[in-house]
């Protein structure tokens, strides 16, 4: 509906709804305290973490739509050293294979 027609002119509804669900998957990584979090991992991922999450069983709407933006969710990520006390060299990508 156009603005004029006291719409809000949205005109990207798909690249909105993308960007919506990337943001809920990010807060599944960030916020472990929040009760949001605890009730995905618990169902969906209870011994990893959203990127390692599968597909399984009986899946709900939502976790299926957040689920196919961890994809994007990933390679938006930027991975900070730190004082390098948990760095894994072995599991981690470091040199990218052509």
């Amino acid at each position: 509906m156009r603005k004029e027609s006291r719409g809000m002119a949205f005109r990207h509804l798909y690249a909105i709804n993308l960007t919506m669900l990337g943001k809920q998957g990010w807060r599944l990584m960030t916020n472990h305290d929040i009760i949001v979090t605890k009730v995905f991992k618990a169902k969906y991922f209870p011994s990893g973490n959203f990127l390692d999450a599968q597909l399984g069983n009986n899946l709900s709407f939502v976790w299926r739509s957040i689920h196919a933006l961890q994809v994007m969710v990933n390679q938006g990520l930027r991975w900070r050293l730190g004082n390098g006390n948990s760095v894994n060299i072995c599991n981690q990508p470091w040199v990218q294979i052509i």
